[in-house]
Order: structure tokens, then sequence, then C-alpha cells
């Protein structure tokens, strides 16, 4: 009978016809079919085995006698506290539970309702009559990115440091992974085991060659993806105190000496300046020699005025292109070994 409302209670009669006339009429009262009652109960629990995972349970609404049995449920998310809602995809079922998978951590918090439906034909999901909305409720995620990643550079080495994300994903880091490219974009794992200390010191490296680290963060469910949730330092470049400077070599004059040496290496660092001393006795004390600054290998030491002047003249360097990096002691190389008396008289 169409044009009838749903769930209206009415009263009807019908008789019979033919050509001889009317039957009687017959009367009884009839309720039109209507949607089921709203479902009760409704949780929503965070899944704590897979990421973006929800699982509902709630109570079926009675079905009265008469009534039409319930053959599905709808359900209906959002990420907008309930202001508008959007339909989860499932199959056609009377169970009472069900997983909501593939969430995304990073649209907030979710809440959800649950209505029945029976065979009753053409009605719009807008019309059924939901559940009150669950708790809200955050799946678990991915961990964000660390925070803050800083190197820095030593001798044969690297300090990397981080602070931790801002949004580990609902669960507790249990490693740090830690991984380093020498520039040929293959990336190796540094050490071994799990650590959840905010730094990790790399060691073996060789100074003056250019390295990247990079961090992720691991949980009970896995690793930050590496598209975005994965920090990357710049380059990093180890570096050390310069090698002592070689072959050196003094020729004397009348009242000057001229020393030459052969470059130390750098190791990591410009040379800016070699020093040079000079004593009159091999055990000192030593004397620096005002040469000024600067990277030749080579310098003119006027020693005195007596032809009977004597010395030793060692050179040494001072490998940091910046020295306030380093306590000068750490700046400067080693002294070259002692090469003997020399005189400056004819």
């Amino acid at each position: 009978m169409p044009g009838l409302e749903r769930g209206v209670e009415y009263e009807i009669q019908i008789r019979a016809v033919n050509d001889v006339g009317n039957s009687p009429w017959r009367e009884a009262t009839f309720t039109a079919p209507d949607v089921p009652a709203a479902p009760t109960g409704l949780q929503a629990i965070v899944a704590q085995d897979e990421l973006g995972a929800i699982e509902l349970s709630w109570a079926a609404p009675a079905v009265g006698a008469g009534e039409l049995a319930i053959v599905d449920y709808v359900i209906e998310q959002s990420t907008d506290g309930g202001s508008s809602w959007s339909l989860v995809s499932d199959d056609v079922s009377t169970a009472i539970t069900f997983r909501v998978t593939e969430l995304d951590r990073g649209d907030g918090e979710h809440v959800f309702r649950v209505a029945a439906k029976n065979i009753l034909p053409g009605v719009p999901n807008s019309e059924l009559t939901y559940s009150a909305s669950s708790v809200a409720v955050r799946p678990l995620g991915r961990s964000l990115a660390v925070q803050s990643l800083t190197p820095s550079a030593g001798d044969q080495q690297a300090v990397i440091s981080w602070t931790a994300p801002a949004d580990t994903g609902g669960l507790p880091i249990t490693n740090y992974l830690v991984e380093q490219d020498d520039g040929a974009g293959d990336w190796s794992t540094v050490g071994t085991g799990t650590s959840t200390e905010l730094s990790r010191t790399v060691t073996g490296l060789t100074n003056g060659q250019s390295y990247r680290f990079r961090v992720t963060p691991q949980t009970t469910l896995g690793q930050s993806t590496l598209n975005g949730a994965v920090s990357l330092t710049e380059l990093v470049m180890p570096f050390g105190v310069p090698s002592v400077p070689t072959g050196l070599v003094v020729s004397g004059g009348v009242g000057r000496l001229t020393a030459s040496w052969t470059a130390s290496s750098p190791n990591g660092r410009v040379v800016s300046d070699y020093v040079i001393q000079w004593a009159e006795a091999a055990n000192g004390p030593w004397n620096t020699y005002p040469d000024g600054s600067g990277t030749a290998t080579s310098v003119d030491l006027i020693a005195g005025t007596a032809a009977s002047d004597t010395g030793e003249i060692l050179p040494a360097d001072l490998g940091c292109s910046n020295c306030s990096d380093w306590p000068y002691s750490k700046c400067e190389s080693r002294w070259n070994d002692w090469i003997g008396v020399v005189s400056t008289g004819q």
C-alpha cells in the first residue's frame, strides 16, 4: 500500500465484490513497517596490534512480533566531532562487532555511530535510527620524525643528537635507527642492538670525507616511513689535528736561516698557519718566531747578529680553520722531531 507513513497505525477494511453484490466489510488494525530501533552500548576501542584500526561493538535493538528482521548494520564515522559523517565500507552482515581499518592517525580523533537495517525498501541511510555516538578515539599510527637533528663532527667521528618526535604514534619508542651514507647513496646501519637514547656517536669515519646521517624512530609496530618521517642531516665532514710537518731543512747564512718543510696533511680542515719555534738547547726553552700567520712552507729566520749564535728550528702547524672550535692544545699538531744544532756562522 503506497503512501503510508512508516510506523503509523492504520485501520483498514476490505470486502469482496462479484456480479451479485458486495460482501460485508472486514476491518483490521495495521501498522506500517518501520526501520529498526537504534543499537545501544556502542563501544570503540583502539586496536593494539594494528596501525590505524579501531574495534567497534554494540548491542542489537529488539525486534518485536510482526516487525521486520534486521539484515545489516550501517556504520558511519566522523573526524569533526559529529558535524559531518561518512560511510564506513563493510560487508552486509548482522554481526554486532566490526574492525575499522586503514584510518589515518593524522586525521585526529574519530567518533562512530551505528544503525540497523531491515528489508524495508527505499529507505536512505540518512533516515535510519542511529545509536548514540561513540567516545572519541584516535588510532595508532607511525611515529613522526625526530626533531632538531644535529650533527657534530670530530676526529674520525661524529656525534648525532636529536629530540623525540612530537607524536610517537601512540606507542613507545623502542629504538632509534641511525644510518650513514658516505655520498654514494648507499645507506648502512650504524652499530648494532637497540637504544632509545637521543644521541649516537658514530666512529671509524675518515677525516675529510663527507657523510650524511638519518634517524628513524621505531616502535613495537614498526618504524616511520622513509617519505617524510625520517630526519636527515646536512653533510658532515669529520676532522682532526693536522699531521706533523715533515722534511724540515734549514740552510744558514750570516745572521739568517731559511727553514723549509713539507706541508702537513690537513686531516679534514684547511691548514691556516704554521708556527715556528726555536731553542738554543735540545731541552729548550722554546721561543716562538714572530713570522705572522700563513701557510707558506718556508720562512726566513733572522737568528741574531753574532756569528756564533746557534739554535734548533722546529715548525708546527695550526690545522683548524676556526681554532675557536677547539682548545689550542687540540688544534695544534705535534712538533716535528728535533733536527740538531744549526750554526749561523760562516
